[in-house]
């Protein structure tokens, strides 16, 4: 009876030695900011997956893993049963393998993840990847040649980028807006137009005539009207072109310019000509003082 307690003793020891050993070489700090919310009420799948609080261990910039040990590494991190150190030990694996071979480490590791996993590894792929080289990993993007996949990982990538460089994650994708969906387009002009309204409509004003040109306006209207709803209500009678798009934006301008000044957006609807899209704004100023009154 004696000897099995110490067997089981060794056995205990050698497990906690085993995980501490795989965690001083897996874990780094992960840091990822939260998404821009949505314009006009529309879901919108957030470009950062949430990480746990980084470990105390880090991982120097010398220590950096072989590439061959990777698969193995992977494996062993997938099967950790506590989320929160499964999802510490991914992060900080998959930050390092993006940083010595993103592409390998996209071929590889979502196939080795599994259905329930495989979404978030190549998330965190993709995005490393972009905070790390962001003009690679737009090429890459843009040049995968299946249209479904290509459109998820143009939004993993951009998405991004424009975290912190709005700008340049437009710049990086304004020659392929053949190969861009409007929502993403839309999407980063908002993000654009948060931190500087002036660059958001300098970029969105030079687009050609399309789907993409006609969602950036409407985003662009909606953060204007957060500041000045009457400049941004002008902006989109003469900006949008009739339709869908120019009610769609109305409506969620004259909500916001309803809420400071109730008078002067009811004024402003009644300026349009009876239809479709006076009914509509009319209807939304109506509601917004049921709601406030």
């Amino acid at each position: 009876m004696h000897n099995r307690q110490l067997s089981a003793l060794s056995l205990t020891a050698a497990a906690c030695i085993s995980l501490s050993i795989f965690w001083c070489e897996l874990s780094r700090p992960t840091v990822l900011p939260s998404p821009v919310s949505p314009a006009f009420g529309r879901h919108f799948e957030p470009s950062v997956i949430s990480t746990p609080e980084p470990s105390s261990v880090t991982l120097k910039d010398s220590e950096i893993l072989p590439k061959e040990g990777f698969g193995q590494s992977l494996s062993t991190a997938l099967n950790i049963q506590d989320p929160f150190e499964r999802d510490q030990a991914l992060a900080a694996l998959l930050r390092r393998w993006a940083e010595l071979d993103p592409e390998e480490a996209l071929r590889t590791a979502p196939n080795l993840a599994g259905p329930e996993l495989r979404d978030q590894v190549t998330r965190q792929l993709t995005q490393g990847w972009a905070s790390q080289d962001p003009e690679r990993a737009a090429q890459w993007a843009l040049a995968l040649p299946d249209p479904t996949e290509r459109n998820r990982m143009m939004d993993f990538v951009f998405s991004k980028i424009a975290e912190v460089q709005p700008l340049r994650a437009l710049d990086l994708i304004k020659n392929a807006l053949d190969k861009a969906q409007p929502a993403l387009i839309g999407n980063l002009v908002q993000q654009l137009a948060a931190d500087d309204l002036s660059a958001a409509h300098a970029w969105t004003s030079a687009l050609p005539p399309g789907n993409s040109r006609q969602e950036a306006l409407q985003r662009l209207a909606f953060v204007w009207s957060q500041t000045d709803p009457e400049k941004s209500a002008d902006f989109v009678v003469q900006q949008i072109a009739p339709g869908p798009g120019q009610t769609e934006a109305a409506v969620a301008v004259i909500h916001q310019w309803a809420l400071r000044d109730w008078p002067g957006a009811k004024a402003w609807a009644r300026q349009f000509p009876d239809g479709p899209l006076r009914d509509r704004v009319e209807a939304e100023v109506s509601g917004v003082n049921d709601t406030t009154n």
